[in-house]
């Protein structure tokens, strides 16, 4: 439930619905499952799509499976793949082996790859209202939001 929580806030209720047997009896037969079903199969259950899915993947077995997101398929975008497929529509199969090919070229693990996309994203490409360009920038200093002038 925590990797849930972390990946999608939003779904989290939701999968708060699946009872224990149900979330046991799915992970298991979907561990067990060829690589093509693992996240189709861990899609079944309430509150977990395709991100959530990948993210559970991805901690089970980090060094085989990363975790598909918005962030990271922007950044991919931003540098010529994905582009047969709409926003948000990439098949995670795709996705990974294209993870997989980049990682392995770059000599990195999956999981480096991931932040580093992710956090191209959120800098460079989108970065919200943290850089805005407004002179206002709220550190993320976890005990929630200040605002300071930059500069």
């Amino acid at each position: 439930m925590d990797v849930v929580s972390w990946k999608s806030r939003r779904t989290g209720g939701l999968a708060a619905r699946n009872s224990a047997a149900d979330v046991e009896y799915v992970t298991r037969a979907a561990l067990a499952a060829r690589e093509s079903l693992k996240a189709p199969l861990l899609s079944v259950l309430a509150g977990v799509q395709t991100p959530v899915a990948s993210a559970l993947l991805a901690v089970v077995d980090p060094q085989n499976f990363t975790i598909i997101d918005w962030r990271a398929e922007e950044s991919l975008r931003h540098f010529g793949y994905l582009s047969e497929f709409p926003p948000g529509r990439v098949p995670y199969g795709f996705y990974l082996e294209l993870c997989r090919e980049t990682a392995k070229r770059l000599a990195v693990p999956l999981r480096e790859l991931d932040r580093c996309l992710w956090t191209f994203s959120k800098v460079v490409l989108s970065p919200g209202p943290n850089k805005s360009g407004n002179g206002i920038r709220r550190p993320d200093d976890g005990k929630g939001v200040i605002l300071t002038r930059s500069g």
